[in-house]
Order: C-alpha cells, then sequence, then structure tokens
C-alpha cells in the first residue's frame, strides 16, 4: 500500500499543471471506473466525428514512479475486445514488455456502433454480397491523432516515442492504412489479421511508401483462418518486409481469426515495447549504519521534485513531501532497491549524487546541500 502511495503521489507530480488545451476538441462527457481492474472509462465526444466514444484506460501494474518519466501506450482497437487492458497489465507487471497504458477505443453502450464506416475508406461489398458502410477512416484517423492521442498524452504520463496502434480484423487493415499514410503518428504498429480483401491495394501502397520504414511492425494471423485472410496477411507481411521495416510475422498454429487475438499481444508487445533494461530482484544485504546514514538527505530528482531519504530499519526510506514512502534494501555498499517495485538507486561521490533506475527507465539526482 505504501508503494502505490508512493506511485500516487509522484504521478500527481508529474501531471502537475498539465492542461488540456493540446485536445480542446474532445469533450469529457462522463468518466466512471471500468469494469476491469483499476481501468477508467471515459465517454468522450469527438468533434471531428461528431459522436462519443468509450475510451477504456487500464494502467500499468508499475507505472511511472518518479517526476518526468513516462510509461509506454497502446492505443487498441474495437475496445480492446475486452481483453487488452488485461493482457498488458499481466505482460508489463511480469517484465515482459515496457510497462505501458492500454487505451481501448469502443463504442458507449446504447449507441450506434460505427465500426465499419469509422474503419473503412470507402464502402466495400463483403464476400456474402452485402455492403459494409466504409468511408470515415479518414475522419477517423484525425481523431485518433488530432484529438485522442493529445488528450490522453495531457492527461497521463505516457511517452508519445513509446505508442502503439493496434488493430485486429477491419482494425488490421485500417492500421496498415494509418502506417502507409501517416507513420510517423505511432512508433509501432500491430496489424493482425489484416481485411486487405476491404482493399486490395494497401499491400502494394506498404510496399512503394517512401516514409515509415523505421517503425516498428509486428503482422500476425491465424494458421486455420479463411484461405482469403491467409493470402492477406501474407501480402501485407510480404510487402513490408521487402522494403526492410522492422518486421516481425507470426502465424498461431491452429488458430482462427479471433481465437488468437489474446496470445497476440504476449508476442507481439515485447517487440514492440522492448524492456529498456532486464527486470530482476536481487538479494538484500546488510550495512552498517553509519554507511546507510551516509546516504541519508534531500535529493532533488530530475530537476523538479525533491525527495527526503533516511535511515530506516536495514535499509532507507524515500518519502516525497506531503505523499508516500517507498523502502529500499541494500544491494551493495552503494546501490539499493525496492522489494515491491522495479526501482533501483545507484549512490556516487559519496552520496551527493543518485541515479535511479525506474521501470529500466534512467533518472539522475542530486543531494541539495
Amino acid at each position: 500500500m505504501r508503494s502505490f502511495l508512493l506511485f500516487a503521489s509522484f504521478a500527481a507530480l508529474s501531471l502537475g499543471g498539465a492542461t488540456t488545451s493540446s485536445a480542446q476538441e474532445i469533450t469529457l462527457v462522463r468518466e466512471a471506473p471500468a469494469v476491469q481492474g483499476r481501468a477508467v472509462e471515459l465517454i468522450i465526444r469527438s468533434e471531428i466525428m461528431g459522436r462519443d466514444y468509450r475510451i477504456e484506460v487500464t494502467p500499468p501494474h508499475r507505472g511511472p514512479v518518479f517526476p518526468g518519466q513516462k510509461a509506454s501506450v497502446v492505443y487498441a482497437l474495437d475496445g480492446g475486445w475486452g481483453v487488452a487492458g488485461p493482457a498488458g497489465v499481466l505482460l508489463g507487471g511480469g517484465g515482459a514488455m515496457s510497462p505501458a497504458y492500454i487505451v481501448a477505443v469502443g463504442y458507449p453502450v446504447g449507441q450506434r456502433n460505427s465500426r465499419e464506416a469509422d474503419l473503412l475508406p470507402r464502402p466495400v461489398v463483403r464476400r456474402d454480397g452485402s455492403t459494409a458502410q466504409g468511408g470515415r477512416s479518414e475522419l477517423f484517423t484525425r481523431f485518433l491523432i488530432e484529438e485522442l492521442k493529445p488528450f490522453i498524452e495531457a492527461r497521463y504520463p505516457v511517452d508519445p516515442q513509446r505508442s502503439i496502434l493496434f488493430g485486429h480484423s477491419l482494425g488490421g487493415i485500417f492500421t496498415a492504412h494509418v502506417l502507409a499514410d501517416q507513420p510517423s503518428a505511432f512508433a509501432g504498429y500491430l496489424i493482425a489479421s489484416p481485411s486487405v480483401w476491404a482493399d486490395p491495394t494497401i499491400p502494394e501502397r506498404l510496399r512503394t511508401a517512401s516514409a515509415g520504414q523505421d517503425r516498428l511492425v509486428f503482422v500476425a494471423y491465424g494458421e486455420r483462418e479463411d484461405d482469403y485472410m491467409v493470402e492477406g496477411g501474407r501480402a501485407v507481411s510480404a510487402a513490408l518486409e521487402s522494403r526492410g521495416d522492422h518486421v516481425r510475422t507470426e502465424v498461431f498454429p491452429g488458430a482462427y481469426h479471433i481465437t488468437y487475438y489474446p496470445a497476440v499481444m504476449g508476442a507481439a508487445l515485447p517487440f514492440l515495447l522492448p524492456r529498456q533494461a532486464p527486470l530482476e530482484f536481487p538479494t538484500a544485504i546488510e550495512l552498517p549504519a553509519s554507511t546507510l546514514a551516509g546516504f541519508a538527505g534531500r535529493y532533488l530528482i530530475g530537476g523538479a521534485v525533491p525527495v527526503d531519504l533516511a535511515v530506516a530499519g536495514k535499509g532507507i526510506v524515500a518519502t516525497v513531501p506531503g505523499g508516500g514512502r517507498l523502502e529500499l534494501s541494500p544491494r551493495s555498499s552503494t546501490g539499493f532497491f525496492s522489494p515491491d517495485l522495479d526501482v533501483r538507486a545507484d549512490f556516487g561521490d559519496g552520496g551527493r549524487t543518485m541515479t535511479l533506475y525506474v521501470n529500466g527507465d534512467r533518472i539522475d539526482a542530486a543531494r541539495l546541500p
């Protein structure tokens, strides 16, 4: 609980002064706890789309702890099918990937679902002869990039340079469109079972696109999907690999169109959002009280927020003024770690400097006179 309080206080400090001026087109209609764990449900009004969207934000298990530190973020279309948020928490908390906020984009209960219109650039005829009423994907792309991303970046400590767009099926072909047309909008792309039947031009557009070849891309599909879906996945993968993208493709054995969805995150996100450093929790050692006392004092973290360090039992405790406490145990004569969170502290220059490693990210600090 104390670790969580410290997390909350640091997160609040790091978000202090944040505004939604860059996302002023979005109106927050309603906010409430979501069904899933610690997630929050936001109903927002998009001026670009002229309608409401249901946004479920799931924070990482081990999220930003110190001021200025930011987490990765995954934008999952189709509401993440209800599993993207919990999967992200498990993967980040278990050390398989960089901790990330999962932002699931869907539709409010009781309001029309405009999925096909949002994800397709034009109406298309389905294989059964019916028509999918596409035509708003360009506007939906603008909603994601111009409204939703700035809104999330102003509200949560997320790093736009570590943002992923994740789409499956129609969401997969939409994600491929964004990669082809505006690749710099996201750092990486997860394209699952892309519905190339809805736009057969996308493989060639990906192959000949002049930009975006530095993006990380993961392509996936199920082995037992319909032949035309498998062919579409192969075509997208071949187009990307031919131009030298940082691409990985995985075919899920025995899987149908949707059955591999929970597993694809475990395969893709460690590739798209690798940890900055391996997760490890060393064994605590004992240090003389006089050695511990040499690290006590007030430090300025990230050049912004003071944190007090004091001897506590066999270790030291970090306290944010007016906030919580984080216990740190010694692992060497100058190094400490948290038994609860992915936090390490290394002291130098006789305790006058401190280097923090939080979820693999480095933050420098100096002791105040």
